[in-house]
């Protein structure tokens, strides 16, 4: 008992401690933001700030922070994160890490407190309870694979309430989700139950095991969405302060078939509506506000929407909201309701290229690729494509006018041929969508189709006012401005204020205001906006704040502008924009600078290493600059090749005739880590050629390569209180691989040398290598928001542990070896030169963050862009001129990114 009352008291202990600290910071950021600069905080009756205050300077909820003062909520990790870095502690930082860590114990004890509390009787969320319920029910499954049902309430056993704990939530405490233990019928072999409640489907244990792994996949993917798009909308302002809330009404264009298709059969719908709302009916497709779109997209019989709009109406936005409407709505529900409720996923449609997928396999193709974790073997084989089909996932497709127009026909082609599995929204430019559909000859058919409003002069009076100061000052040029939109409704500075992205350039930059009330210095509300845009680079990058002028930032990002096109830019795809033979030859140069030094260290006197009885400084130079040339070259190709560039099946084809291209578009592709294969072929090849020959080191290269890439696609989600090794336990196709790499070596060894000597290289070479090609597996962090930044992290991450898993048995390895016979200095000597040849080989060939690292200074040898590329592109993130959607950066506007790169596009006409 007193062990338990110390463990009890240490645990609390470290609760507090994580507060009283975070708090700390949390202080000190609001202390730091310009918010609080500006006028003096206020204090409470122990000299603390008043939460309301750091609430307003951190663009939080009060009530957040009142439940963290209160104990009552756990902070996400990003926001934890995220207010270090404003408090001053950068990421590498080793106050950060420190602290981090010490939020990960502190997570940990305060989930296991919270899992006792509800275990002890007293009142908590309901949520914590379905939490509780479902994961008893989970546990209480029969023979049959058929899990009881277990009433909501007080009726859950003193276990289910204990083991919670150990599957909690990490990261997101205050919004723990229920682990689903079945699937609704899936939609496309039969209709939905009338009962959403009716979820307990017979049938045998397997078919069972495989909804509840498919449940578990899509309540994982509610949890990282949710995450994901809360922290882009605060980014883009869509949460603090309230957004301009979104109007629209029933389009009067010919886009979509007639209504009563899109309402379908009142008696079987296609989609019945989801639990807690009405089916659709032709008075709600007349208009509404965000309400009323959840609504018609809750309850259309056909499930599928078309919402147009201008350029600047706020389309990106409104998919945001009614995201985060649906994934509230779906946590509200019930346990059984909710499982029969699909999660909403927003992608956009730039990527697609319907000549070569359907809209359902691009679908589960994105899902795979943008949330790695649905790949893990605890949701099934093909999770992503189980969640399509099914119907446990829908679709909101943005970026339908970044297509151009023959790929616009084609995908409205696809999407009349596609089978109804899944719900879909689409969002498009209303005359690009419109010319679509003419040139298409054939509405979309069963569409309800929507246009956005313009916002009214009174609802952009009310939302500047709201965002100016109060009272005003004397002169204020804001208050003018107000005035003019009220008197004069029609004049185009007034009509440029209609739209959300307007409106919202104002907010973020109030001096231009006063340039607006120029007297007839704009004539038409297109020179209005364009003024508007343009004050977009001097507003974020002014000559007071430290980091590049306003001049240079708006070259660099006039031709990242130009390269991007009307698509998102993928940092680590980034390297197609420079030759890459530049970038190869780089590697081999390094590589023969490096590996001459290292060389006459190894083989000089110190290290007295021998390869076929040669050795001495001279040999050691050449030697070395020689393999360092071949090694840095055959990295630089394997950086290159795995990753191609796009369009090169279609030059492909054309060199060969085109068979194959058609091949490799028609025939799916198995899973594989090209990296990975093409760095375990290069190592094999090299090491079993060297010491038989090369034909039997090419074969073993191939069968090495292959059982390798395979291995290392297996994902296994990690979160941030899980265990940081625990993706490295090996599985059947790990050991395949090392047996595949070690099997070769040791042979070629024992036949050249003794059988002792290769087997002890068989095995160091399993080892080793089969360690690299465990930890070079995909990370996929569920409780962590994919962004730009985190993707350059874990791959950072990523390679330094592959390369040391590679590195240090094979260094150690032939140091040991070369111990032996010359002393401990020549040892270590040999350990060390050979481990940094592999690490850092490893590290070129498997790090997308080296090859865009070539890239930048390639560009900037150019004068096109900085050194520091990356830090440059979080930069102009934070100043609000770039935004985030996923791993992925875009302009903030499309406009904004089409005046940067010069190729300026007329103004659509006002909307109607």
């Amino acid at each position: 008992m007193v062990g338990t009352n110390r463990t009890s008291s240490e645990k609390d202990d470290t609760i507090t401690e994580f507060f009283g600290r975070f708090f700390g910071y949390v202080e000190e950021a609001a202390r730091r933001s310009e918010q609080v600069k500006q006028r003096q905080t206020r204090r409470d009756g122990d000299g603390k700030p008043l939460d309301i205050d750091l609430a307003k300077a951190l663009d939080l909820s009060p009530s957040t922070v009142g439940h963290w003062r209160k104990e009552r909520h756990f902070p996400r990790q990003t926001l934890i994160s995220s207010v270090l870095v404003r408090a001053g502690l950068d990421v590498e930082h080793g106050e950060h890490t420190t602290f981090l860590d010490l939020a990960r114990r502190a997570h940990r004890a305060w989930t296991m407190r919270e899992s006792a509390t509800a275990g002890s009787g007293r009142a908590v969320p309901a949520e914590a309870r379905a939490y509780d319920t479902v994961n008893a029910a989970i546990r209480s499954t029969d023979a049959r694979g058929v899990s009881e049902p277990i009433p909501d309430g007080s009726n859950e056993t003193a276990d289910a309430a204990g083991d919670t704990k150990e599957e909690s939530e990490p990261g997101l405490p205050e919004e723990r989700r229920p682990e689903i233990t079945a699937l609704p019928r899936p939609f496309t072999q039969e209709r939905c139950c009338s009962d959403p409640g009716d979820i307990l489907l017979s049938g045998s244990a397997a078919e069972s095991e495989h909804r509840v792994r498919l449940a578990r996949a899509a309540n994982a993917l509610a949890r990282k969405l949710r995450a994901q798009w809360e922290d882009e909308a605060a980014d883009r302002g869509l949460d603090n302060p309230p957004p301009i809330p979104p109007r629209w009404v029933r389009t009067s264009r010919p886009v979509a078939s007639r209504l009563r298709v899109a309402l379908d059969d009142p008696q079987r719908p296609r989609f019945t509506p989801l639990p807690g709302t009405r089916q659709a009916t032709a008075q709600a497709v007349e208009g509404g506000e965000l309400a009323g779109l959840f609504d018609l997209y809750a309850g259309l019989g056909s499930g599928r929407i078309v919402v147009m709009g201008h350029r600047g109406t706020g389309k990106s936005a409104t998919a945001i909201l009614l995201l985060l409407e649906a994934l509230d709505h779906r946590v509200r529900l019930p346990l059984p309701q909710a499982m029969s409720t699909p999660v909403p996923v927003l992608l956009n449609a730039c990527d697609w290229d319907p000549r070569r997928h359907g809209l359902g396999d691009w679908f589960a193709r994105q899902l795979a690729t943008a949330y790695t974790f649905l790949a893990s073997p605890e949701y099934g084989p093909d999770a992503a494509g189980e969640l399509v089909r099914h119907g446990m996932v829908s679709l909101l497709l943005d970026g339908f006018d970044e297509m151009d127009r023959p790929r616009q026909v084609e995908a409205l082609q696809r999407i009349n041929r596609q089978r109804r599995s899944f719900r879909l929204l689409v969002l498009a430019r209303t005359d690009d969508f419109t010319t679509a559909v003419q040139a298409e000859t054939r509405p979309l058919h069963g569409a309800a189709a929507v246009e956005l409003l313009p916002v009214a002069g009174e609802q952009a009076i009310r939302y500047l006012q709201d965002h100016r100061p109060d009272p005003p000052a004397h002169d204020d040029p804001m208050s003018r401005l107000i005035d003019r939109l009220r008197q004069h409704p029609d004049d185009p500075v007034s009509r440029a204020l209609d739209t959300p992205l307007t409106l919202t350039l104002l907010r973020e930059d109030p001096h231009a205001a006063a340039d607006l009330l120029r007297p007839d210095h704009f004539t038409t509300r297109e020179q209005a906006e364009d003024h508007l845009l343009d004050r977009v680079v001097p507003t974020a990058y002014p000559p007071h704040r430290p980091g590049p002028s306003a001049e240079q930032a708006r070259r660099w990002l006039g031709f990242l502008a130009t390269r991007m096109g009307r698509g998102d830019l993928a940092w680590w795809r980034m390297h197609h924009w420079a030759p890459m033979w530049e970038r190869c030859l780089i590697n081999a140069l390094a590589g023969t600078l490096l590996m001459s030094g290292i060389g006459a260290v190894v083989f000089g006197p110190i290290g007295r290493y021998t390869v076929a009885g040669d050795t001495g400084t001279s040999f050691g130079v050449w030697y070395g600059a020689l393999m360092g040339g071949c090694f840095g070259l055959l990295t630089g190709l394997v950086s290159e090749l795995r990753d191609p560039p796009p369009g090169w099946t279609d030059r492909l084809g054309t060199a060969f005739g085109g068979r194959p291209a058609r091949l490799l578009r028609r025939r799916p592709r198995p899973a594989f880590n090209t990296a990975a294969g093409l760095a375990i072929f290069m190592v094999v090849t090299m090491a079993v050629g060297n010491q038989s020959t090369y034909p039997y080191g090419l074969a073993s290269g191939i069968v090495a390569a292959v059982a390798a890439g395979h291995a290392a696609t297996r994902v296994r989600p990690t979160s941030g209180t899980g265990s940081r090794w625990g993706r490295l336990r090996p599985g059947g196709a790990d050991l395949l691989a090392a047996a595949t790499i070690g099997g070769p070596i040791g042979l070629a060894y024992g036949v050249s040398k003794t059988p002792l000597h290769g087997t002890f290289a068989g095995l160091i070479a399993a080892f080793g290598f089969g360690l690299m090609v465990s930890v070079a597996r995909p990370i996929a962090d569920i409780d962590t928001p994919p962004t730009p930044g985190m993707r350059w992290r874990l791959d950072r991450r990523r390679a330094l542990l592959v390369a040391c898993s590679a590195a240090i048995p094979i260094g150690v390895a032939l140091g040991f070896q070369n111990g032996r016979t010359h002393g401990l200095t020549a040892g270590i000597v040999t350990a060390a030169g050979f481990g940094i040849m592999i690490a850092l080989g490893s590290v070129a060939a498997i790090s997308d963050i080296w090859r865009t690292g070539l890239l930048f200074a390639q560009l900037r040898m150019r004068r096109l862009f900085p050194l520091r590329g990356m830090r440059f592109l979080e930069d102009a993130r934070r100043r609000h001129v770039l935004r985030t959607a996923g791993a992925r950066y875009q302009f903030k506007h499309d406009r904004l990114r089409a005046t940067l790169a010069d190729d300026r596009p007329r103004s659509d006409p006002p909307p109607r």
